[in-house]
């Protein structure tokens, strides 16, 4: 079995990360399938909890900030010819920020939902005082001269537990990104040396990528947990949005001239030149009559006819696309005005 402590600055680059998504699954996968056991001790979580929504807000904040300062600048000496390509693909950012924003919620929530699945490793009085002896010798990862007092607290939990947990066949690893307090000043990989004598090549592992980390327990399942929760759909941009909302009125549009074609045809509705319409839903004006017989054939060209056909069933299926469009760009439901 291999027990590992992921240090709380790993859990947070998890949660701002949209591309660790899928390392995030797959470390839930394989303690649900008790694959690894996580040291969880409660430092950790208090430091997640703590810092967890400054970390994501800042993310937004200083990706939505770049693009308002972007679209300022294309305001002021932008091209007049090109300005309205260049704020479509920021509102396309736009979109994209948010949805961005959304993913680390979800992230956040998943997080919390392993915290609750894994038993806390209560801070031990060993602990704290074994952190307090780092920090009056100033050793790592004291070392910076700053007060890493919640740092010294996980690396001593840590020691505690493969001391006193270890049974047969059993190996740890202690992942971190906090290269600067935990890592050698001359190469990141590995411990610092006043923290090295805890981790060796195969018991206890020290490591600053967890991914790898994973796969040293089967690295054929999870190569293959990796690719399953790396497949996901990529949500639409707002242009994709609005050119299919486009498509299906157009279309809608056409099926619905067709039915007053057939009107006219057949003599219920009559033509009547402008100066004879008053207004009546049985007539027509004659004008707008000939711009609508041009749009129709505007449309047979881009769709061309035979795809402009369709029974009961597919016809409700546009309207219910359309509708559902409309709703997402802030119409309310049920709008199919054409």
């Amino acid at each position: 079995m291999l027990h590992v402590l992921v240090d709380t600055s790993v859990w947070l680059d998890l949660a701002k990360d949209h591309k660790q998504e899928s390392l995030l699954s797959v470390l839930a996968i394989l303690i649900d399938k008790k694959e690894i056991t996580l040291i969880l001790p409660q430092t950790v979580v208090d430091e997640f909890n703590k810092n967890k929504a400054r970390v994501a807000e800042d993310g937004i904040k200083s990706m939505s900030a770049a693009l308002k300062r972007a679209s300022d600048a294309i305001n002021l000496v932008g091209d007049p010819k090109k300005k309205s390509i260049v704020y479509r693909q920021l509102s396309d950012a736009g979109l994209k920020i948010t949805r961005l924003g959304d993913k680390a919620l979800q992230a956040m929530t998943l997080i919390g939902d392993i915290f609750t699945k894994v038993a806390t490793i209560p801070t031990s009085q060993s602990a704290i005082i074994g952190a307090g002896q780092r920090g009056i010798a100033k050793q790592a990862p004291f070392h910076k001269g700053k007060n890493s007092m919640s740092d010294a607290l996980i690396i001593e939990t840590y020691r505690e537990y493969v001391a006193q947990c270890a049974k047969p066949g059993d190996r740890f690893a202690f992942v971190t990104h906090n290269k600067h307090d935990f890592g050698d000043p001359t190469d990141h990989r590995l411990p610092h040396p006043e923290i090295a004598n805890m981790f060796s090549r195969i018991k206890s592992l020290y490591s600053i990528n967890l991914g790898e980390t994973l796969r040293r327990i089967k690295p054929e399942m999870v190569t293959d947990l990796m690719m399953d929760a790396e497949f996901e759909f990529v949500p639409r941009t707002l242009r994709e949005i609005y050119n299919a909302e486009e498509e299906l009125e157009l279309k809608i549009w056409y099926n619905r001239h067709q039915n007053r074609l057939y009107d006219v045809e057949t003599g219920v509705i009559k033509i009547l030149p402008e100066s004879e319409y008053k207004g009546d839903p049985k007539t027509i004006r004659k004008d707008i009559w000939e711009g609508a017989r041009k749009s129709a054939k505007a449309v047979e060209r881009r769709f061309s006819k035979e795809n402009l056909l369709w029974d009961d069933f597919e016809w409700g299926m546009l309207n219910g696309k359309l509708s559902a469009l409309r709703w997402v760009i802030g119409e309310d439901w049920d709008s199919l005005d054409t």
